[in-house]
């Protein structure tokens, strides 16, 4: 009285069922025959009936038929506790418990290594570094590059401990056949906008090599314009009707258009 396709979905959901248990007894999966079907048992659940017409169809009898089936889901149900029994279920705990103690380990190995060795590291790169200046401005004191250093220090003891939360929190996941997809999708979640960053850049080249040969042209042209307009404003050029005080003017003017059409071109 159902359809095919949902006879099988019925059955599959019966198999996984029965497999995914946390325990299983190898003999709890039985042949039953009755009046008018042959049943495959695990203990008192049914997993499917076998009819006289599905063994018309296979040229066997429906219990034939039906002790071929049980040795093939048997074998199926055995291997799905495999992956999903008890056993396994311990292990992956274990393998847990392994995981967050190394992390642990890890996180305060970073740690220490960073409260142990910024002050050492910054008291050798203040006795090598100077001032930073630009003609009578000081740019970075020694203080100012400390507090650099102790910052950027800082993010990189955060950064080492997240990429070991982003290589352990997935192995969490891994432990458990049932959670082992969302080990993709967290490595998918930071690995495609690498990717697709990657991508990105690799596709903008072209135009990156473009727009340096029109900044180039550009520059070269308003280098030429500055050099003709200072040799009218010297007086080395003359041209009728273009006074001399009107180079530097013009010079100006022309720049300004010449950077306004290269940015139209760069866009």
């Amino acid at each position: 009285g159902i359809t095919p396709e949902a006879r099988v979905e019925d059955i599959y959901e019966n198999i996984m069922e029965i497999g995914t248990g946390l325990t299983l007894h190898t003999d709890s999966i039985y042949i039953f025959d009755a009046d008018f079907s042959t049943d495959i048992m695990a203990g008192n659940e049914l997993l499917m009936s076998i009819t006289d017409f599905d063994g018309l169809w296979q040229n066997k009898s429906r219990q034939e038929l039906a002790a071929d089936y049980c040795k093939i889901i048997e074998a199926k149900i055995q291997q799905l506790h495999a992956e999903y029994g008890l056993k396994r279920k311990l292990i992956g705990v274990l393998y847990v418990i392994g995981s967050m103690v190394a992390l642990g380990l890890l996180i305060w190995a970073t740690n220490y290594c960073y409260r142990r060795w910024r002050y050492r590291l910054l008291r050798r790169l203040l006795h090598r570094t100077r001032p930073l200046t630009i003609k009578d401005y000081e740019v970075l004191n020694l203080h100012r590059q400390g507090v650099l250093f102790l910052t950027g220090f800082n993010v990189l003891r955060w950064l080492v401990i997240l990429m070991l939360l982003f290589i352990f929190v997935p192995m969490f996941f891994a432990a458990f056949p049932e959670t082992k997809s969302f080990t993709y999708t967290i490595f998918g979640y930071v690995w495609n906008p690498f990717v697709s960053i990657l991508k990105s850049i690799v596709g903008f080249l072209p135009n990156f090599f473009r727009i340096i040969v029109i900044i180039l042209c550009f520059r070269y042209l308003v280098k030429g314009l500055h050099y003709l307009m200072n040799e009218i404003g010297s007086g080395n050029l003359k041209i009728s009707g273009f006074y001399a005080d009107w180079a530097q003017p013009t010079y100006l003017i022309l720049r300004v258009l010449c950077y306004s059409f290269m940015i139209v071109m760069i866009w």
